[in-house]
């Protein structure tokens, strides 16, 4: 009996943990719409620059074998010279010569290296410079470029896991307006774990929301991140080349599927934007994008509960994008 006990006890604690972490997660999901990272085009224009600039690397002075050989001192000679205090002053002298020719010669090369390297780094800070001229006056390319490196830059997890992002993105220089097409998590993405027990059998089990709950939460995160995204992005705005922004959130739910389902899709103004109100604890992302304009979603966006079409996978009902950027 009493291995028994402690048997149980010990099962006790592990699914005591087991439910704390899932605690843990389901608290972490509740930052996913305002804890990260902001950017901007100073840092991107240096990351760009240490990774492509060219790095001064000087040759050694001489190594004794590198004396020894070009001035084709042998064996013999050099052994000479312990026996002889004149050939070793003559060995020495030779010694002396080879290696300022040799010395002469690695910093000739060095010098030539220095210059090569400055050259080549004039001229990647003059293509920087005037790449953040292109950005500034909008061109499509460069504005695109840069918030690609920002999403990239973005990292969290789901279920204990990172999220790897996928999504493309097209600016509309006229509207200076960025359409991105996201891929949001499909709930395969999300446990419906909330707690752990151990049942008369001695196992330790899981017990999962109900599907109203779960919905709820699942239908949370994929706000939440929808407004995280946009918010990294306007954040990371310090060269002012958006003006809004059409964000169109889909899931892919097989292999086979040539064309994502979309979710969701709305456009959001800059003046629309605030990071200080999406911190506030009453924010609920959902309520946020509502009050928008421009919103498309599988059901009521006005409904505080979660539409049942989001347990469909992939949902019957279609949401046909505002814009997209493919």
């Amino acid at each position: 009996m009493n291995v028994m006990t402690r048997e149980k006890i010990a099962l006790q604690q592990e699914a005591e943990q087991k439910t704390d972490w899932e605690h843990q997660r389901l608290e972490y999901y509740k930052g996913l719409r305002y804890n990260f990272k902001t950017c901007d085009v100073d840092y991107w224009l240096d990351t760009l620059y240490d990774q492509q600039k060219a790095v001064y690397k000087a040759q050694k002075s001489p190594s004794w074998n590198q004396v020894r050989k070009g001035g084709g001192i042998g064996f013999w000679e050099n052994a000479f010279a312990f026996v002889s205090e004149e050939k070793k002053k003559a060995l020495d002298a030779k010694k002396t010569e080879v290696r300022k020719r040799l010395q002469e010669k690695v910093d000739k090369a060095n010098a030539a290296e220095w210059d090569r390297c400055s050259v080549y780094n004039s001229r990647l800070s003059k293509r920087l410079k005037d790449k953040l001229s292109r950005l500034t006056a909008h061109n499509s390319d460069e504005v695109e470029e840069y918030f690609t490196f920002v999403l990239n830059l973005d990292s969290f997890a789901l279920d204990g896991d990172e999220y790897h992002l996928n999504y493309n993105l097209v600016y509309d220089a006229d509207k200076k307006q960025l359409i991105i097409d996201y891929e949001l998590p499909e709930m395969d993405k999300v446990s419906r774990v909330k707690e752990w027990k151990v049942d008369k059998n001695l196992e330790i089990v899981s017990k999962e929301m109900n599907k109203s709950d779960y919905l709820e939460m699942y239908e949370r995160i994929l706000f939440d991140l929808a407004l995280r995204t946009v918010g990294i992005l306007f954040e990371s705005d310090s060269n002012n080349v958006l003006n809004s922004i059409v964000f169109n959130g889909s899931c892919v739910y097989n292999d086979w599927q040539e064309i994502p389902t979309i979710l969701i899709s709305f456009v959001i103004s800059k003046s629309q934007y605030s990071y200080d109100r999406i911190t506030r604890m009453d924010c609920i992302s959902k309520a946020e994008v509502a009050k928008l304009k421009e919103v498309r979603y599988l059901d009521d966006i006005r409904s505080q509960k979660a539409p049942i079409d989001l347990w469909e996978t992939p949902p019957s009902k279609l949401v046909v994008p505002i814009r997209s950027s493919f």
